[in-house]
């Protein structure tokens, strides 16, 4: 069954670190892409969603009656029209391997709104998701148009043809030359899929994957009953072969693709694992049917962890409920049952080989009810959500904490109001319920407490929404002349966030709910009329700032502007004649450095504080503006780099690399151009080969980070690299400076380290790496009762010289995605990135490969267990340190919810320290306002937390608890905003 969305959730903590992962594209990769006739380019459904001026909240218009014939109020948005000639224009040129164009060569453009990760997208998802399909012309030109507030993908509808790589366009409001776009043969890999005696395998799916998850490429099928499998439409790079079933093991292998490339004759075996049966019954002990069950695999490399619910690997209920799940590994596993109509259960802990299992599921429930002001006037197209407080420990309660995310799977969990007000939300789960309804032109009207039973219809249900604050912004030239349209956002006053965290989020769907972006920080917006006035309602009570844009005149300065929560208030902004800067590009010889990415940034800005970014044109040059006066910097800039982990490709950073030596200062004037000339520095070659102990080492890999980036994630930044079968490798273009360079097998969790600089001016240097490996055992142990650990995270940490700045240790990086299907079962993956790690086996034994000589120290860290630390861990050439048997002791737990002053829970990062201690490093994230900090040593400990999102602010009291060994002791917290 086809899914329906997928959501991508990632976490990073890290200041001022943004990480974008290559998305899969909108076409999937599948034997036999479709094709279909180009035409002229299609009209661009206009971005726009700003509340005009009028009378009362929103715009409020009178339109259709009530049944006793009264006219009915009801709040609406009108979207004004814009001519598609005004929006930019896209070109580019697609090419073959040799350079030369591709004429007549079909293309479509699948693009969606995305307004940056600063820009909140309000509403359902998005409807105007555009398909652009293009026709090369003779020179292998294409061109189309797309708002500044939009981004897309490129697509082949040829089955033979693919991009070399990714093709992305993100609209910036202006031209752009996307340049040369390289298309090349598809590839394709076929083979058979059969069992340990050889007999060929029905019903297993087979999925070819490129990118975290597949989320830059997929290809699938399901084999047939002789086994066998072909996909195709693949592009070159390493793919990830795939093959799944409810019956048997999971299968995995890696295979590097060339372009064209047709790999033929695999033979993929499954072996079938262990087996739990049982039977997935309802609330009322009868079963269900049609329930997908599955098993959570968990996957470990190096510092990535993967944890895995996949529809493809689920058993499927009979009439009677009865499941048998097969493939399973290991003495336990975690089942989850979903599906359509029920609520979805997860049970830990099972023994495989069980029968008899039994996993009970509730009916759902719906809710209706109407939305209306506080004078009676139904509201029109709000949304209306009903959130549960329940237990199951499932990806989508995980995301659901985050923020207001809506995916399409979602769709049974909420409603829109109709033109009477009225909303009926299905798909409910019951239990102790709160209602809430969000939409523009009031506040969210909630109801809580709401009691609801197993399929339970709950009719009635009144919401009364209040206006909130009316803001009142009249925008104005230097002259106090009014301006018309000019764009008018209303967002919370910028306050200080928790330590290490940064939140980005990303939805993708079919058809029309193409993607929707979140962010938390925008109240509201809107555009002057022709007296120059928006009108901004449903604002909360907040300290806020108000801004105007405008094409034709500079940016207003952020103005401070205090919401109090009811009335109205007014504001008057004034934007002033602007400047423009106006950059050209050369190459060393002088030529124009055509498509090279420039920034333009405030003095001392984060690598996400960009204000404008571009690339040159064809002939060098890129414009920014308008723009205030006043000093910026200007830089060249690299496009981000790709690198793997874990065996997948990814992209660490928001923005393009910076080429620091590039940038130069300039002064931008009102009502002038400012104009400054940028040359591509003379960058490095840096080369080398790696050496084993046997000679070249084949496959190791090399990455370099600059030394000193400190808002970079430790291990996720800088650039990647592997040795060929020479063992030799190269990177380009690398900018003077230190650097820290991390090499080793990409199984390899310990890396091997060492610090290098690049100087000034130096066209090539070579510099050979070493890598000389041992291996280390430990065995972990009870102290209570002498019984294997399981599962305890064993870490080692190069000890520093003496004298030397303590090292940074890696910041964790998680993200979760999930996909949901019509029947309402979903798929669920969660990714971890952090710290280099070995988990210990069912016997309590941790065993690390391939450790770079030196001496080490060890930390030994698990839930149930205080955490343990060894120095002076030695690692000698080829031998094995064998550790010997570590015990560790009970630890204790601290849990407790996380509330506002008005009770309601908040996402929060929880912080915890011994007390005596100054430094609050034991950190967890609160998602749904609870939380649980586990291996804790017994003793006094204090506890706090920061909101996150947009009711950050200071920590809230710090709480004092004892925590005793095996004991939970419960805290809870409470934030002000």
């Amino acid at each position: 069954m086809k899914p329906q969305a997928l959501l991508v959730v990632l976490l990073v903590a890290a200041l001022g670190v943004a990480a974008w992962f290559l998305f899969r594209s909108d076409d999937p990769a599948a034997p036999g892409g479709g094709s279909g006739a180009a035409v002229a380019e299609r009209p661009l459904a206009d971005d726009a969603t700003a509340a005009r001026s009028g009378s009362g909240p929103a715009g409020a218009e009178q339109v259709g009656e009530r049944s006793d014939g009264a006219s009915l109020d009801r709040t609406v948005v009108p979207a004004p029209n814009r001519d598609d000639a005004e929006l930019p224009r896209i070109t580019g040129r697609l090419v073959d391997a040799d350079g030369l164009p591709r004429p007549g060569l079909q293309l479509t453009v699948s693009t969606w709104r995305f307004g940056g990760p600063a820009e909140v997208v309000e509403g359902t998802p998005d409807a105007n998701a555009t398909r652009h399909e293009l026709t090369t012309d003779d020179d292998g030109r294409f061109a189309f148009r797309l708002a500044g507030t939009r981004t897309g993908n490129f697509s082949l509808p040829a089955d033979d043809l693919v991009f070399a790589d990714r093709a992305r366009v993100q609209g910036n409001g202006k031209d752009q030359d996307l340049g040369d776009l390289l298309v090349v043969g598809a590839a394709s890999i076929a083979g058979v899929v059969q069992d340990e005696g050889g007999r060929p395998l029905a019903g297993v799916t087979v999925a070819a994957e490129l990118g975290p998850l597949g989320f830059d490429s997929v290809s699938m099928m399901t084999t047939g009953e002789d086994g066998a499998f072909s996909l195709g439409k693949l592009g070159p790079g390493t793919w990830t072969l795939r093959a799944t079933s409810a019956q048997f093991l999971p299968s995995v292998s890696q295979h590097e693709i060339e372009a064209a490339q047709r790999v033929e004759g695999l033979v993929v075996t499954m072996s079938p694992g262990a087996v739990i049966s049982g039977r997935v019954v309802d609330d009322r002990g009868v079963g269900v049917a049609g329930m997908k069950v599955v098993s959570q695999r968990k996957e470990r490399s190096g510092d990535v962890e993967v944890v895995r619910f996949t529809g493809e690997e689920a058993a499927v209920t009979d009439a009677n409920g009865n499941f048998r799940l097969a493939g399973l590994e290991g003495e336990h596993a975690t089942l989850k049952a979903s599906g359509e109509g029920h609520t979805t259960v997860v049970e830990s802990g099972v023994e495989t080989g069980k029968s008899g299992v039994e996993l009970r599921v509730q009916r759902l429930a719906s809710v209706t009810g109407v939305l209306v002001t506080a004078d009676g006037a139904p509201i029109v197209g709000s949304r209306v959500r009903a959130y549960t407080d329940r237990t199951a420990d499932t990806a989508r309660d995980l995301v659901g904490g985050l923020a207001d995310i809506e995916l399409a799977g979602d769709r049974d969990t909420r409603a829109t109001t109709d033109e009477q007000g009225r909303f009926e939300i299905p798909g409910v789960w019951p239990g102790v319920v709160r209602v809430e309804a969000k939409g523009k032109g009031h506040l969210p009207a909630e109801q809580r407490g709401l009691t609801v039973l197993p399929a339970q219809r709950v009719d009635g249900l009144r919401l009364v929404a209040r206006a909130g604050t009316i803001a009142r912004i009249e925008v104005v030239d230097e002259r106090g002349a009014p301006i018309a349209g000019a764009k008018v956002e209303v967002e919370r006053a910028p306050r200080h966030q928790a330590p290490g965290m940064r939140i980005e989020r990303r939805i993708e769907g079919d058809g029309p709910d193409e993607a929707i972006f979140h962010a938390s920080a925008k109240l509201g917006a809107g555009e002057t009329g022709d007296d120059g006035v928006a009108v901004v309602a449903g604002l909360p009570a907040a300290d806020a700032v108000v801004k105007a844009g405008h094409a034709r005149f500079a940016p207003t300065v952020p103005t401070p502007l205090r919401l109090p929560g009811t009335g109205t208030v007014t504001t008057t902004l004034t934007m002033f004649e602007p400047g423009f800067v106006e950059a050209k590009v050369t190459r060393a010889d002088g030529g124009a450095a055509v498509g090279t990415p420039v920034q333009l940034l405030a003095p001392g800005a984060m690598p996400d504080d960009v204000i404008e970014s571009g690339k040159a044109g064809a002939d060098g040059v890129v414009r920014f503006g308008p723009l205030r006066a006043g000093d910026y910097e200007v830089v060249l800039a690299r496009s981000p780099q790709v690198r793997r982990a874990g065996g997948m490709m990814m992209v660490i950073g928001g923005e393009d690399e910076r080429i620091r030596s590039s940038a130069q200062t300039v002064a931008v004037v009102a009502g002038e151009t400012a104009k400054v000339a940028l040359e591509m520095p003379i960058m490095t070659r840096l080369t080398g080969r790696v050496l084993g102990t046997d000679g070249p080492a084949v496959g190791v890999v090399i990455e370099i980070e600059r030394i000193g980036d400190e808002d970079e994630v430790v291990g996720f930044a800088g650039r990647q690299e592997r040795s060929d079968s020479n063992g030799d490798f190269a990177f380009d273009e690398v900018e003077p400076g230190k650097y820290e360079v991390r090499y080793g097998k990409p199984d390899q969790v310990v890396k091997a380290k060492l610090e290098l600089d690049v100087p000034p001016n130096t066209p090539t240097l070579h510099r050979d790496l070493l890598l000389r490996t041992g291996s280390l055992r430990v065995m972990v142990l009870s102290k209570d009762d002498a019984e294997p650990v399981v599962d305890a995270d064993v870490m080692l940490q190069r000890a520093p010289a003496l004298g030397a700045p303590e090292q940074r240790r890696p910041r964790n990086i998680m993200m979760v995605s999930v996909t949901a299907d019509d029947g309402g079962s979903e798929s669920a993956t969660t990714m971890m990135f952090g710290t280099p790690r070995v988990t210990t086996g069912e016997d309590g034994v941790a065993t690390f490969e391939d450790v770079p000589v030196g001496t080490y120290m060890l930390t030994i860290e698990s839930e149930r267990f205080a955490p343990f630390e060894k120095d002076d861990v030695v690692i000698v050439e080829r031998q094995r340190t064998d550790v010997g048997t570590v015990e560790v002791a009970l630890a204790g737990q601290v849990r407790g919810r996380v509330t506002d002053t008005t009770g309601k829970p908040v996402m929060a990062m929880v912080q915890c320290r011994p007390v005596g201690s100054d430094d609050w490093d034991m950190t967890e994230m609160s998602m749904q306002g609870t939380y649980r900090l586990r291996g804790l040593r017994p003793g006094r400990y204090e506890v706090r937390a920061r909101a996150l999102g947009p009711q950050a602010g200071e920590p809230s009291q710090p709480v004092q608890v004892e925590v005793v060994a095996g004991k939970t002791r419960v805290a809870d917290l409470t934030v002000k905003p």
